[in-house]
Formats: C-alpha cells, sequence, structure tokens
C-alpha cells in the first residue's frame, strides 16, 4: 500500500495478489475510514490495483518515483 498524506487528507493506492483481498479491504473499508476520522483525517481517496505477483524492489522505487513526480517530496519506505 502507498499512503500520500497532504494536509489532513489521506489517499491510499493498494496493490494486491489477488481480487478476493481487494474485495475484502473494499468491503470493511469503513472501519479505516472511521479510525483515520477519530485520527483528525479524512480518507479522501482509494485507489484498488490487482498485481501479478510480488514486486522486485526496483518496481517498488519506480512507483514511488512516479506518485511524487520528482518533486521534493519526502518518502520513507522500508523494504
Amino acid at each position: 500500500a502507498l499512503l500520500d498524506v497532504k494536509g489532513n487528507g489521506i489517499s491510499i493506492d493498494l496493490r494486491t495478489e489477488s481480487q478476493a483481498a481487494a474485495d475484502f479491504i473494499r468491503n470493511n473499508i469503513t472501519g479505516l475510514y472511521s479510525g483515520i476520522s477519530e485520527c483528525g483525517y479524512k480518507l479522501v481517496n482509494v485507489n484498488y490495483a490487482i498485481i501479478s505477483g510480488p514486486a522486485v524492489p526496483t518496481e517498488h522505487e519506480k512507483l514511488l518515483l512516479s506518485k511524487v513526480n520528482h518533486s521534493h517530496a519526502k518518502i520513507d519506505y522500508r523494504i
């Protein structure tokens, strides 16, 4: 998952290896929305994607760089 926090808004890009996992998250997203709201944030966008298998570290780096558009953003990620 990739979280983008801007002000008090949070966007999430979820990448799962199965449709069943994506459906489970989609069906239970209200609990996540409530928890985020209790912390003073708002869940503004959730994107779901199904991937064919585990990604290699270089693919993670490409994904992160494409999300920040090479701006002066701070990225915190662990592989």
